[in-house]
C-alpha cells in the first residue's frame, strides 16, 4: 500500500482540491459556522458534498437540500476526501467509522482535518490506510487559493 507520510502537505492539497467528492462530517445548521460556510462555498464550486452528523441526522434535519448521515458506511455514492469539523476527543470515533467505510468501499483517498483539531495520535493510522492526511488549514481556504492561482478563468465570484 502507498504511503503518503512523507507527501508534502502543498502536493496533498493540490492533489485534494482536484477531488470533488467530499464527505463533511460535523456539519451545523448555522449559516455563521466554519462547517456551513465550507458546504456552501464548496457547492458554489461545482463539489459534490455529502454530509454527516448522527445528532441532525436523527431528527431528519436537511441542510440546503441535502441529506445528512448518521455515518459514513450510510453513504453509497463515492467519498474520496473527508473534511472533518469536529472536536479532538471525537476524532477516535470518526477513525474506527471511516475505517468500517474503507473495508466496505475502499474509496477515501484524504482526510482532511480542519484547524483546531489534533489529529496527532490518529496520523499512523490515516497513513496506515493510505490516505493522504491535511491538518492546520481549511479546506475552503484552500480552493478559493487554488481558484485565484488559475486566474479565475471560468470561475464566477
Amino acid at each position: 500500500m502507498q504511503t503518503f507520510k512523507d507527501l508534502p502537505q502543498e502536493t496533498a492539497i493540490e492533489h485534494c482540491i482536484e477531488m470533488k467528492n467530499i464527505a463533511l462530517i460535523g456539519i451545523s445548521p448555522l449559516p455563521e459556522s466554519a462547517s456551513f460556510q465550507d458546504l456552501k462555498g464548496m457547492l458554489e464550486r461545482g463539489y459534490t458534498i455529502h454530509l454527516v452528523n448522527p445528532k441532525l441526522s436523527n431528527r431528519g434535519i436537511k441542510i440546503l437540500g441535502l441529506n445528512v448521515y448518521s455515518s459514513m458506511v450510510e453513504i453509497e455514492d463515492v467519498v474520496e476526501v473527508v473534511n472533518l469539523h469536529i472536536a479532538t476527543e471525537d476524532v477516535g470515533k470518526w477513525i474506527s467509522d471511516l475505517s468500517e467505510r474503507m473495508e466496505r468501499h475502499g474509496d477515501i483517498g484524504a482526510i482532511w482535518f480542519e484547524p483546531n483539531i489534533d489529529p496527532a495520535q490518529y496520523l499512523e493510522d490515516a497513513y496506515d490506510f493510505g490516505w493522504m492526511v491535511i491538518t492546520e488549514v481549511c479546506i475552503l481556504s484552500e480552493i478559493k487559493k487554488a481558484d485565484a492561482g488559475h486566474n479565475n478563468v471560468g470561475i464566477r465570484p
